[in-house]
């Protein structure tokens, strides 16, 4: 079975400084993005899902609970993240892939020995991030939403939060 994928999501970045990133590629090529702390009160928050089979890997780039910094571009192509420590910062970090049936195409990656890392919900979001050492080093995130973008999804169900 190959997995159905509606288009590439979002190409991440780890940056070391977030604030210079947001104005180079805004200069470059005329990016709008959208600033986010996951994790941070009164901005977005993530809930980890338990998996249906199989059993989550630690992720040396997720957030692990502490808030991190982001600029997502407001058109979906690229998100910037503060890195969360010197060495992994200014390179890339991920490829966001949305896909039609995120419970199908998890089971297809695991059923060929892909280990997810973390299998979260942020908003409408629902996302799975995979084990990079099982995918030629590339951190793959799949991504399922029904809102017209990435960033709506993530803020959808938590403005209520904001405002209280």
């Amino acid at each position: 079975m190959t997995i159905e994928v509606e288009r590439i999501e979002v190409l991440g970045a780890n940056v070391s400084d977030l604030a210079g990133a947001r104005e180079l590629f805004t200069r470059l090529f005329g990016l709008k993005f959208e600033s986010v702390v996951l994790g941070a009160r009164g901005d977005i928050s993530s809930e980890r899902l338990p998996m249906r089979s199989g059993e989550l890997h630690p992720d040396p780039q997720s957030v692990q609970g502490r808030p991190t910094p982001l600029a997502i571009d407001t058109s979906g192509l690229f998100e910037l993240i503060e890195a969360p420590t010197p060495d992994q910062a200014d390179r890339m970090r991920n490829i966001h892939l949305k896909v039609a049936d995120i419970e199908a195409a998890t089971g297809e990656m695991m059923a060929n020995g892909i280990r997810v890392v973390d299998n979260l919900r942020c908003g409408n979001l629902r996302e799975v991030i995979f084990e990079p050492d099982d995918l030629f080093g590339i951190r793959l995130c799949f991504v399922q939403y029904d809102e017209p973008s990435i960033i709506e999804a993530m803020l959808a169900n938590q403005e209520s939060s904001r405002t209280a």
